[in-house]
């Protein structure tokens, strides 16, 4: 699915990051859905979570941001493998999206590795609300750093 990750190597005056933005296929609502795209779905997630996590294992001493919809909240069993290994996730406090087959209240994340962390000294996470409903059913989620 390489329209659904998006990553980067980036020099950031002089400090290298890897930037994964990744956006994992939802598998909640499959009312009126195929056995076979039902069934690619599902395989396509844990395609995506497996090698989001053999990445995120291979770097974790690097500077690494993973963001994006997750489909799952701060508390999945995903996630807690990401935190198992290292990295701080950060999720919004108020809702990310208007998504009416999702029962989380937030399942868009950006994760830090300590050495991300360390570096950017994240402090939290806001949603910006004003695409909600017009550009997406995603509100913008991004991080305030004290660098």
């Amino acid at each position: 699915l390489p329209n659904r990750v998006n990553y980067v190597v980036a020099d950031i005056e002089g400090t290298l990051f890897r930037i994964i933005n990744i956006h994992v296929p939802q598998i909640v609502n499959f009312k009126n859905k195929a056995a076979w795209y039902i069934h690619e779905r599902k395989r396509f997630n844990e395609i995506m979570w497996k090698r989001l996590e053999e990445e995120s294992i291979k770097y974790k001493d690097a500077r690494v941001l993973i963001a994006g919809d997750f489909q799952e909240s701060s508390d999945g069993s995903n996630i807690a493998k990401l935190k198992a290994a290292g990295y701080g996730v950060y999720a919004s406090k108020s809702l990310s999206t208007d998504d009416i087959f999702s029962s989380e209240k937030c399942i868009d994340h950006i994760i830090f590795s300590d050495s991300a962390i360390e570096t950017l000294r994240p402090i939290t996470t806001f949603t910006d609300s004003s695409v909600l409903g017009r550009l997406s059913d995603h509100c913008i989620l991004y991080a305030v750093c004290a660098n």
